[in-house]
């Protein structure tokens, strides 16, 4: 996948199955230079992200500062050496910004006490997380329609956000729904059509090789339409290797 991502980022080609903005991503902070750049931003958005988090439940107060530092350290260094975070962080792929999605979103949600600076720049965190990978769209939205389901009982008050609700549309799903728009224009610009993902007939392909059930459906279909994949219908990609 990593190849892809970086061919795309000089090309600027839109797959069919893959958004185009962890591409664009890594064109701009990588510099033309060296994919070691897209490591460090992805490590600098990492700590900033993880930092804003732990400061919404360790508030910083005067007395207590170096050692909420000590803390946060021994946190980051947990983080390190006990979890996958650095081999996400590490690789040019999309994957560590699925995590990152949530925390920024729930920051925007619930942190009421966040800067203008702050606020903007995880808004903008939150929109390259979103849009870095296809899947991030749908399990963002499916937490954010739990939350607005919260939001309807009295009994789950202390699950409603804090932000106010012009806050969370000018913060959290205009970014979304931007980027939505980026992604919907830049398969539309390949011929793709004006929406998310154009490769939900790749997926459902490779779903029937996994199950066993390729070659079965296209011999009934193959009979009534000439699909494309119908010349291979004979030379099919095994997916056992017993």
């Amino acid at each position: 996948d990593t190849s892809e991502y970086i061919q795309d980022s000089f090309t600027l080609g839109q797959s069919p199955y893959r958004s185009i903005i962890y591409s664009l991503f890594i064109r701009l902070v990588s510099l033309g230079m060296s994919p070691w750049l897209v490591v460090l931003a992805q490590s600098a958005i990492t700590i900033y992200v993880l930092r804003s988090v732990f400061g919404y439940f360790v508030p910083d107060k005067d007395a207590a500062l170096e050692c909420e530092r000590i803390l946060f350290l021994g946190l980051v260094t947990f983080l390190a050496f006990a979890t996958s975070l650095p081999w996400h962080v590490g690789q040019l792929l999309p994957d560590v910004f699925t995590g990152l999605s949530f925390l920024c979103a729930f920051l925007l949600l619930y942190d009421s006490k966040l800067s203008l600076e702050k606020t903007v720049l995880l808004s903008f965190v939150l929109s390259i997380s979103v849009g870095s990978h296809l899947s991030n769209f749908v399990s963002l939205a499916l937490v954010l329609f739990a939350v607005l389901v919260l939001r309807a009982y009295d009994s789950a008050r202390r699950f409603w956000p804090t932000r106010s609700a012009k806050g969370i549309v000018a913060f959290v799903l205009v970014p979304i729904l931007a980027i939505a728009g980026l992604v919907g224009l830049s398969n539309w610009r390949s011929g793709y059509g004006f929406r998310l993902s154009a490769g939900t007939p790749v997926f459902m392909l490779n779903r029937l090789m996994e199950s066993g059930l390729t070659e079965e459906y296209l011999e009934h279909e193959c009979k009534i339409e000439r699909l494309t994949p119908c010349k291979y219908l004979h030379h099919l990609p095994r997916t056992d290797f017993m």
